[in-house]
């Protein structure tokens, strides 16, 4: 998706969005702690409907890794 092309239906059409893109009036984040959040970018493919979300910051990474669960 980050190179602009759906990796389910191989189309070119993939849009992209920061911290606007919201869900009733408030911007797409994770908590990465007590009073922190980790904001996301978000990819979607017009063509299909797949959709990617990314961590923005890279030094959010770290206290995720410490407070949620590892996929087993």
């Amino acid at each position: 998706m980050k190179t602009g092309t759906c990796p389910k239906c191989q189309s070119r059409t993939v849009r992209a969005k920061n911290e606007a893109v919201s869900v009733q009036n408030k911007s797409i984040y994770i908590e990465v702690g007590m009073l922190s959040r980790g904001y996301v970018r978000v990819y979607v493919c017009v063509t299909c409907g797949y959709l990617e979300q990314y961590v923005l910051d890279a030094e959010d990474l770290p206290k995720i890794a410490q407070k949620w669960p590892k996929v087993e």
